[in-house]
C-alpha cells in the first residue's frame, strides 16, 4: 500500500480508504483520456463502488473495480488501434518490402520448405504465360475440391483472406443453385415481368433462412435444406394459385432431394462444378487484368461478365475485387522469385 496516497484520499484522518471517493477520483482522472464511447463505463464503475459501500456488498465493489480494469485494458487497445490508424499509410507503403525481406530471409536460412510452392508453380505457372498461369493458380486455391491444408508456403500471410473468400464463394454458388432451381420452378407460372423481382425477393429469404451462428458452412447449409425446400414450395404455390395455400408435399420432397444432392460439399455435384468453373474463370480474367494494370481491381469487358448468373452479379463482383487485390499484392511480393523459379 501507499500510506501517503491513502492519507491524501482520507483528509479526515480515519486512516481508511474511501472507496467511493477513490472511484470518483479515478473516473475524473481517466475521463479526459478515454474515448467518448467508453465514458458511460466510468459512471458505471463509480456508481457500482458507491452502491457496494453503501449497502456493504463486496460483490458490487468488486464489480466496480472489475469494470475499471476492463476499461484500462480497453484503453490499451484503443491506443494501439489509434497508433495503427496513424501509421496506416506507412504500413501500406512498406508492406511489400517487409514481406519480401521476410520471405528472402526465411528462404536463405532454410527455415521455409518450398515443396508445395514449387509443386503449385509447376502445375500452373509456366513460361511464357506466367501471368495467366499465376492468376489461374491463385484462383484454383478457391476450389472446394482443393486441399486447403496444402496451401503453398508463400501464401501463409494470405491464408485467412483466401479462406474467407473461399467460404463466401461457395455460399454464393449454393445460393445460385437454389435460385436457378427456383427460377426453373416458377418460370412456367410467373409472368416474365415479375420473374426477376420474385427471384431477388427469394434471394433475401434465402439469406434469412441460412443465417446461423454456426461457422462451418457445410453444416449451415445442411440445417437449412428443409426450410429452403418448404419456402420454395410455398412460393411456388403462391405464384401458381395467386393466394397463400399449403404447398404440395410432392414439390417439397422433390426440391429437398435436389438440394441434398447439389448442396453436398463432400461430393461436388456437376451443377456446382459447372458454376464454380465459370466463376473461377471470370476471377482469373479479373486478376490478370488487375496485375497487368498494376491495380487491385480492373473491370473486364462486358463479354466476359456473368450476365447469366441470377441475382448475384454484384456479390460476385465484390469477390472478384477481393481476390484480385490478394493476387496483385502477392505478385508484387513474390513475382520476381516466381519468375526466377519458373525459368
Amino acid at each position: 500500500l501507499d500510506p501517503a496516497g491513502i492519507l491524501a484520499l482520507d483528509p479526515e484522518g480515519i486512516r481508511a480508504l474511501d472507496a467511493p471517493r477513490f472511484a470518483a477520483l479515478v473516473a475524473a482522472l481517466l475521463r479526459p483520456h478515454i474515448a467518448p464511447a467508453r465514458e458511460p463505463l466510468l459512471g458505471d464503475m463509480a456508481a457500482s463502488v458507491a452502491a457496494g459501500v453503501a449497502s456493504r456488498d463486496p460483490l458490487l465493489i468488486v464489480k466496480g473495480f472489475r469494470i475499471l480494469f476492463e476499461l484500462l485494458e480497453a484503453m490499451k487497445l484503443d491506443i494501439a488501434n489509434h497508433q495503427l490508424q496513424s501509421m496506416r499509410a506507412f504500413l501500406v507503403d512498406t508492406a511489400v518490402d517487409f514481406e519480401q525481406r521476410y520471405f528472402a530471409d526465411r528462404i536463405s536460412r532454410g527455415k521455409m520448405q518450398l515443396d508445395s510452392t514449387l509443386l503449385w508453380l509447376n502445375r500452373h505457372c509456366k513460361a511464357p504465360a506466367l501471368f495467366e498461369g499465376f492468376c489461374t493458380g491463385v484462383v484454383a486455391l478457391l476450389e472446394l475440391q482443393a486441399p486447403f491444408a496444402q496451401l503453398p508456403q508463400t501464401f501463409q500471410f494470405d491464408q485467412a483472406r483466401l479462406s474467407s473468400i473461399r467460404a463466401d464463394l461457395h455460399d454464393l454458388l449454393s445460393i445460385q443453385m437454389i435460385l436457378l432451381l427456383y427460377r426453373q420452378l416458377i418460370c412456367p407460372v410467373t409472368r416474365p415481368a415479375h420473374l426477376d423481382p420474385a427471384i431477388l425477393s427469394f434471394k433475401q429469404e434465402i439469406l434469412v433462412l441460412i443465417a446461423d451462428d454456426i461457422a462451418h458452412s457445410r453444416i449451415k447449409w445442411e440445417k437449412a435444406i428443409p426450410c429452403l425446400a418448404l419456402q420454395m414450395a410455398r412460393k411456388y404455390a403462391i405464384c401458381k394459385t395467386g393466394f397463400c395455400t399449403f404447398p404440395d408435399q410432392h414439390i417439397i420432397t422433390s426440391v429437398q432431394s435436389w438440394l441434398l444432392t447439389n448442396l453436398d460439399r463432400k461430393q461436388i455435384s456437376p451443377v456446382h462444378q459447372l458454376l464454380q468453373s465459370r466463376v473461377l474463370q471470370y476471377f482469373s480474367k479479373t486478376c490478370l487484368a488487375a496485375i497487368r494494370c498494376n491495380r487491385h481491381f480492373t473491370p473486364i469487358s462486358e463479354n466476359d461478365s456473368l450476365d447469366s448468373f441470377v441475382g448475384l452479379n454484384d456479390e460476385i463482383q465484390v469477390l472478384a475485387r477481393k481476390i484480385s487485390g490478394v493476387a496483385v499484392f502477392h505478385y508484387k511480393v513474390m513475382g520476381k522469385l516466381y519468375v526466377r523459379w519458373c525459368m
